[in-house]
């Protein structure tokens, strides 16, 4: 009997500078779709010897997720090549392969099941702006997909001076800054946060490892770090061969930085190299509540703190208007009613339209709340809030908030964002 395989390959790519929010990476030369239902992703297929490009400018590393199309048979292994474009590269191979009963394709024109993901993680070089890929053993299909990670919270920080050098370490590849006494090594962070400072010294072969820096910020009094011994890194060397010595192990110093526009000055009489990273404090958003004209309202209080809030009461005849849309981003609020004879959970059905065009409906469910309690009315129960956010376009709009259940009311509070 002759078993036919396909295989599909998931690459996902996080660094060191982004990561959380993820968004879709599109090949440079684009290709048709397959798309696998369980977590509803799109791939794009390759066939044997023909390549597929992703763009990885400034990225320091990818995962790649590979999958296997099982049809009537398990295949005991199979080879993912890659390459940069300047042309280094390499292969790895996938064995142990297994069925994944969760997930299918949509094409029911695909008789074939996906295998479990393979997890492999790539170092991408700096200076490196794609990544190609190919099937080597296999004579038949190939999907990849690609998602970044965004974390707008880390970030690397190039100094002012150029002067720099490579450190290899376990295959990665970190830029450090030459510190001297003489040109200062110059950071200006974009916010408030930590800046991280990992240094290392040059050390030669009778060397006690004892080093030093200094940093001051905006012109303030010069803060000195010292550091009594440091040894040889075992898994680091430098890329440049024109250094003689070997780097130490890093020594990690984190500075508080608490107001924005700072500037931040290094310099060291010994021979120290330097890298800095920035982990930017969490910016809060402010929302500001639509002052809605509606007479039907609501006073909830926090029972800890006694917070009030003021909520606008909707049913399918009681609907909330909101008129004079600003911002970008629209916030919505939602709580179901619960009368106390109300003992299991409540589900309703939220519809948004603008005008009297249903834009989407949100099929809700909750539970009685612990935490608010009504301010004037004894008899009901707020239920557990939902939090919808709506990406207000251009134009203008008028939108309407309604319950579709008869039988059912809601507390809504709409805040917008610029």
């Amino acid at each position: 009997m002759k078993y036919i395989f396909k295989i599909l390959v998931l690459i996902t790519i996080t660094t060191s500078v982004y990561s959380q929010k993820n968004f879709d990476i599109k090949p440079i030369n684009k290709k048709p779709v397959i798309i696998i239902s369980g977590n509803n992703k799109i791939y794009y297929p390759i066939e044997q010897k023909e390549n597929i490009s992703f763009p990885v400018k400034g990225i320091d590393k990818i995962f790649v997720y590979t999958r296997l199309r099982l049809m009537s048979n398990k295949q005991k292994a199979y080879t993912i090549a890659y390459k940069f474009n300047k042309g280094s590269g390499s292969k790895y191979k996938v064995a142990d392969i297994n069925q994944d009963k969760k997930s299918c394709f949509v094409d029911k024109n695909l008789k074939s099941r996906p295998s479990l993901a393979f997890k492999h993680e790539i170092v991408i070089p700096k200076g490196i702006e794609n990544i190609e890929f190919t099937l080597l053993n296999s004579n038949n299909i190939v999907d990849l997909k690609i998602l970044t990670f965004i974390d707008k919270k880390k970030v690397y920080i190039q100094p002012n001076n150029k002067e720099d050098e490579q450190v290899i370490k376990i295959g990665k590849v970190f830029s450090y800054y030459k510190l001297n006494s003489k040109i200062k090594t110059i950071i200006k962070p974009n916010g408030t946060g930590k800046l991280v400072v990992f240094s290392r010294k040059r050390l030669s072969a009778n060397d006690n490892g004892k080093y030093s820096f200094t940093y001051k910020i905006n012109n303030s009094e010069i803060n000195v770090i010292n550091v009594p011994k440091s040894t040889i890194s075992k898994s680091s060397t430098y890329k440049s061969y024109n250094i003689k010595e070997l780097p130490s192990n890093y020594k990690k110093t984190v500075i508080e930085i608490k107001d924005e526009n700072q500037i931040i000055e290094f310099s060291s009489n010994d021979k120290v190299d330097a890298r800095f990273v920035f982990y930017k404090d969490k910016q809060k958003k402010n929302w500001i509540d639509f002052k809605l004209k509606h007479e039907d309202t609501a006073v909830l209080v926090a029972k800890k703190s006694q917070k009030e809030r003021l909520y606008y009461r909707i049913s399918s005849e009681n609907r909330l208007h909101i008129k004079d849309i600003k911002g970008t981003k629209m916030r919505i609020i939602v709580r179901g009613e619960f009368t106390y004879d109300m003992h299991s959970g409540n589900d309703y059905i939220l519809v948004l339209k603008d005008e009297d065009m249903i834009i989407k409906s949100y099929k809700l469910s909750c539970t009685k709340s612990t935490e608010m309690e009504y301010k004037f009315n004894d008899d009901m129960v707020p239920g557990t809030l939902d939090k919808i956010y709506i990406n207000i376009p251009k134009g203008n709009h008028n939108y309407y908030l309604e319950i579709k259940n008869h039988d059912k009311t809601a507390l809504i509070r709409v805040s917008y964002i610029n």
